[in-house]
């Protein structure tokens, strides 16, 4: 019963939270809909749950107040609203709650590609290409100047019916002035000493004149890797093309505004084991599994939400295994040493045994990969791959699947 009457709550949170966000998502016809089908499908979870307990759910909406215009002051956007939030993490012997209140008037700052960190930079670029098509991205660390480089996969069919493949090596910087040939030249050693097929330079600012005719003058001869540059214009029109993702990293104009489009994924992910809960009260099923998964998904959004309205970006919050893990997520300490975001592994672990044969799950560390942990299971479909990778997408968690396990990660590690 308390999965239940705690799974209502988390209902009803977010069915206040998307009657707050039909004014944010005016005219867009998309995320209205769906908004709309999320609210229709918990209300009939909420009508279900009471049936269930006698008329006695305490699952009520909270009380949001009324958006006020979003309004610029000094390049920040003002917002005049309190959202009062109880996140709740059901385990046996007891419920933790997880408070978050914003105040009234809090401010957030757009931010533009220069405002970003050297680290956020670099994520925001492995989550856009990984968006463009890149496969298999690793991180890698060329040493003196203490960045990242990307590694990864472009997979192509011909007409014929073959596939071939690409090695790509991408080295993403925000430089302050022009990128003078040397610089590239110096980045193409570290490519090829990689066995990569193509270079591509990413950076906030331009390549010098010298550089560009280098980088053609290379290219014309076939040599390899082959040479690609994104300068800040071409990076900002690619972005441009994915509200999602500059929503998630604060440089969004109208946060507010693009965070309901923005969830969409996350949204129908919702609504599709919403409906199976009511399903399975209906017929009298067990529910614990999908009643996991919508509390757990409930509170990323939440979450989320939260933050964006706040900051206009998301952040990770570290996961703690004593508050966070599950009865039947084993060792999960090794999740916190990792810093993975609280939220997004909870709502992973929550859909994962949704399809598990097993009865517990355990966690392990991978011992060649720094920043990643393996959670076993039995029987997992690969079908699911696609919902925990746009769950992973918002809490910065890379997602690989197996019949026994899924790889988990953290994408983030050198924020």
């Amino acid at each position: 019963m308390a999965h239940l009457t705690s799974a209502a709550q988390q209902a009803s949170n977010l069915l206040s939270r998307f009657s707050f966000m039909q004014v944010a998502v005016e005219g867009h016809r998309t995320a209205s809909c769906l908004l709309q089908s999320v609210r229709y499908s918990g209300l009939l979870l909420r009508q279900k749950l009471r049936q269930t307990t006698g008329g006695n759910s305490p699952a009520r909406p909270l009380q949001w107040s009324q958006l006020k215009p979003t309004r610029l002051v000094e390049n920040r956007a003002v917002h005049g609203f309190l959202i009062p939030c109880s996140l709740k993490s059901c385990k046996e012997g007891g419920i933790a709650n997880i408070k978050h209140e914003i105040p009234i008037g809090d401010m957030m700052t757009i931010r533009t590609l220069t405002d970003l960190s050297p680290s956020e930079f670099e994520n925001l670029t492995l989550d856009l290409l990984a968006r463009l098509g890149l496969k298999n991205s690793v991180w890698r660390t060329p040493g003196r100047d203490g960045g990242r480089d990307i590694q990864g996969d472009e997979f192509m069919d011909d007409f014929s019916g073959y596939t071939s493949q690409k090695s790509w090596y991408v080295d993403c910087k925000r430089y302050s002035g022009t990128v003078s040939w040397p610089t590239v030249w110096e980045k193409i050693a570290f490519a090829d000493s990689n066995n990569a097929d193509v270079f591509l330079l990413v950076t906030t600012s331009t390549l010098s004149p010298q550089a560009v005719d280098e980088v053609n003058r290379w290219n014309d001869t076939r040599r390899a890797p082959s040479i690609r540059f994104w300068n800040g214009h071409d990076f900002d029109h690619r972005l441009s093309l994915h509200t999602d993702i500059q929503v998630k990293y604060g440089l969004s104009s109208q946060p507010i505004q693009d965070a309901a489009p923005a969830i969409v994924e996350l949204s129908k992910i919702l609504l599709k084991y919403t409906n199976s809960i009511a399903a399975q009260v209906e017929f009298g099923r067990t529910t614990e599994g999908p009643l996991a998964a919508i509390q757990a998904i409930s509170e990323l959004i939440t979450a989320r939400l939260g933050e964006i309205e706040l900051t206009g970006h998301i952040s990770v919050q570290r996961f703690r295994a004593e508050v966070d893990a599950y009865e039947w997520l084993k060792d999960a300490e090794s999740i916190s040493l990792l810093g993975f975001d609280r939220f997004a592994v909870r709502a992973i672990a929550a859909l994962i045994r949704c399809y598990s044969k097993a009865t517990d799950m355990v966690v392990a560390r991978i011992e060649d990969s720094p920043n990643a942990v393996e959670i076993r299971g039995q029987g997992i479909p690969e079908t699911l791959l696609s919902d925990l990778t746009t769950i992973g997408f918002w809490g910065s968690i890379g997602v690989k699947l197996t019949p026994e396990l899924v790889i988990l990660e953290r994408m983030n590690a050198a924020s």
